[in-house]
């Protein structure tokens, strides 16, 4: 799932993933999602969101990926300062992408949460 209030960029990115081979829906807001979801990429410092905050948005990501792998983009260069564990988010990407490094990030966090469904219990 895609998650961008910036529906030229959510569409650049599904053609981006559609190219690579994956299925992808893009929606301006979580609200607007249906269904479940095997990775989340999210504008989590989007301006139509509250300012500032940030948290209320990624914990509704959370809820609706059901553990789902979050990668989190911004053009806001202050993120960077965040680490991306304390934000709950695998990995943050930032605008402009770097459509060659988004893909390697995706394959990396979809294999290793194909891993994890397949690890037995306590491993």
């Amino acid at each position: 799932m895609i998650v961008e209030d910036d529906l030229i960029i959510g569409e650049l990115l599904e053609a981006v993933f559609a190219d690579a081979g994956y299925v992808s829906e893009v929606v301006t807001s979580p609200g607007l999602a249906q269904g479940t979801y095997d990775l989340i990429v999210a504008d989590y410092l989007a301006p139509t969101y509250v300012p500032g905050l940030a948290w209320p948005f990624l914990d509704c990501l959370r809820r609706l990926g059901g553990g789902a792998p979050i990668i989190g983009c911004t053009a806001h260069q202050s993120a960077l300062t965040d680490d991306p564990r304390a934000l709950g988010v695998a990995a943050v990407v930032t605008k402009p992408f770097d459509v060659e490094a988004l893909l390697g990030t995706v394959r990396h966090l979809l294999d290793e949460s194909r891993v994890d469904e397949h690890s037995p219990i306590g491993n």
